[in-house]
């Protein structure tokens, strides 16, 4: 069965727990949290993924960074960061 999950983000790299063969939709902000959304195949066996969360303005290692998610808004707006899946982790 497929569903859509979502999962909480930090700054910085986060290893995330899914079905193999999910597919990250986007990140948004809910409640406060920086949140990515992915379509499952809820059967599937875990494993681990790698989402970056990285603020306006901060360094980043753009190697390691796949395609992009979105950003999050946080404190009102005061707060930018930018999602990205990890490239080839």
């Amino acid at each position: 069965m497929e569903a859509i999950w979502k999962y909480k983000l930090e700054p910085g790299r986060n290893v995330l727990m899914m079905p193999r063969g999910a597919k990250m939709l986007y990140a948004r902000e809910q409640a406060g949290d920086a949140c990515v959304w992915a379509m499952v195949l809820t059967a599937a066996v875990q494993v681990e993924r790698v989402v970056y969360v990285v603020g306006t303005g901060h360094p980043v290692d753009g190697g390691s960074l796949g395609r992009s998610l979105g950003c999050v808004h946080l404190a009102g707006g005061a707060l930018v960061f930018h999602v990205f899946e990890a490239r080839g982790e």
